[in-house]
């Protein structure tokens, strides 16, 4: 962002299974770096991510939120994402905007079918994670047993940080060097200095994953959680190049993140803002954009003038003069760019992979229950859509039904609630008719 080197940047993504502190610990952190003067809490309806009527309602998180803090000249940016699996997209989304994640465990829990779906989902993007162990002062918890969880179920690759490492974590970390591994079966040993930028190099390349444990309840751990952050969390400069498609040539194309090259950027989500309408994120993988000024969209191959630049902190929108390598930024009211969509500054043409999103697992049909409703349903239909690609909406050609389809009960009565709520759409849901 705006006065930070892209060296001083980190960006990450909090996943993990549901109910198990997410939202609050992106709080205790935002809180911890006077990002925020009070600590929000779910229960309360007043954290900064869950902001939307349904998500403080059901005391749930339903969609990814970006948030953004400084610790020790360090610009963070936070993509808090749903645990529920009938909003694992938020995720699928998030992970395309960051260079890491941060995924989070229950002590008393362990490893649920949720932490190892998303691992899964950082894995295939190839991201450095950290691991933190949340409500560490829960009673009969036993840090070894989850410990043994982690390595059994998600990676073996673990180092536990504190104030004393174990020789078996000197050992993991070695490993990664010839060099220092060499010089640790010669002394036996090695000092903090030799292992520090041994560990930063094998975490920022997802060979190592340190583990911080701690409590969000009781405010352990998270300041250890920022140190480790910063010291062992990739740079935008630093994570993996982005493979792209020249949209002209279609030809392979490897986009490094850098500075001085040339714009390109990559559209993750959409949000319907009731006051500014809708807001595409890009993530800008290299160059600078400007406010009040264009980009070239490559997917569309049309040129798209833009008016300000935001900075989100859940829904609080800070307007800012421009972005660069790293930067996810927040844009209004652009006529022909939607999620997925790839943008330069014209002089080359990158298109980047698109989001591959889960199938939808549960179909219902709806109808208007009035007229006027019936006037309104396609715009509410296609602005659900277009924030929400899970989302999918049909007409049945042989019953004449129109189907709505997502991920899971919670997911679709979500979106008919938002009908109902956000666009004044009530419909009559039922179960698709089929046809003989």
């Amino acid at each position: 962002m705006e006065g930070f080197n892209p060296n001083m940047v980190r960006s990450l993504v909090i996943a993990g299974h549901a109910q198990i502190g997410k939202t609050s610990l992106s709080e205790s952190l935002l809180f911890s770096c006077s990002a925020t003067s009070r600590l929000g809490k779910p229960e309360e309806g007043n954290t900064l991510s869950d902001y939307n009527e349904d998500e403080i309602q059901r005391k749930i998180s339903i969609n990814a939120s970006v948030l953004n803090c400084t610790y020790k000249n360090h610009y963070i940016q936070i993509i808090d994402t749903p645990g529920y699996a009938d909003f694992i997209g938020e995720l699928y989304a998030g992970v395309r905007a960051v260079d890491s994640g941060l995924v989070v465990i229950d002590a008393g829990s362990g490893v649920e079918v949720g932490t190892e779906r998303a691992w899964n989902i950082l894995d295939e993007n190839n991201l450095a994670r950290i691991i933190f162990i949340n409500k560490i002062d829960k009673e009969n918890v036993n840090v070894d047993k989850v410990l043994g969880d982690i390595k059994t179920s998600l990676s073996r690759k673990i180092v536990v940080l504190g104030d004393k490492l174990e020789n078996s974590d000197i050992e993991t970390i070695a490993e990664t060097d010839d060099a220092l591994l060499e010089k640790y079966l010669e002394n036996g040993s090695l000092s903090a200095e030799e292992l520090k930028p041994a560990l930063r190099k094998a975490s920022c390349q997802a060979k190592i994953f340190p583990v911080i444990i701690g409590s969000v309840h009781k405010q352990q751990g998270i300041k250890e959680l920022l140190e480790a952050i910063v010291n062992y969390l990739p740079s935008p400069l630093e994570r993996p190049e982005v493979i792209a498609i020249d949209a002209k040539t279609k030809e392979e194309k490897v986009i490094a993140p850098s500075l001085t090259d040339p714009l390109s950027g990559f559209t993750f989500r959409s949000i319907s803002d009731p006051y500014v309408g809708q807001l595409s994120l890009i993530r800008i993988f290299s160059g600078t954009l400007v406010a009040n000024t264009s980009f070239y969209n490559v997917t569309k191959d049309t040129q798209e003038r833009i008016g300000q630049l935001y900075s989100l902190q859940g829904k609080n929108q800070t307007s800012i003069p421009s972005v660069r390598c790293g930067d996810i930024v927040a844009i209004a009211k652009l006529k022909s760019t939607t999620t997925g969509d790839s943008i330069s500054n014209g002089t080359r043409n990158p298109q980047f992979k698109q989001m591959e999103f889960p199938k939808p697992a549960i179909s219902s049909s709806i109808k208007p229950k009035s007229r006027a409703d019936e006037d309104k349903i396609s715009a509410a239909l296609a602005k659900l859509t277009a924030e929400d690609p899970t989302f999918k909406v049909s007409r049945d050609i042989q019953t004449k039904e129109l189907i709505i389809s997502g991920l899971g009960d919670v997911h679709l009565d979500v979106m008919v609630h938002r009908m109902r709520k956000r666009y004044n759409v009530d419909v009559e849901v039922s179960t698709p008719k089929v046809a003989y």
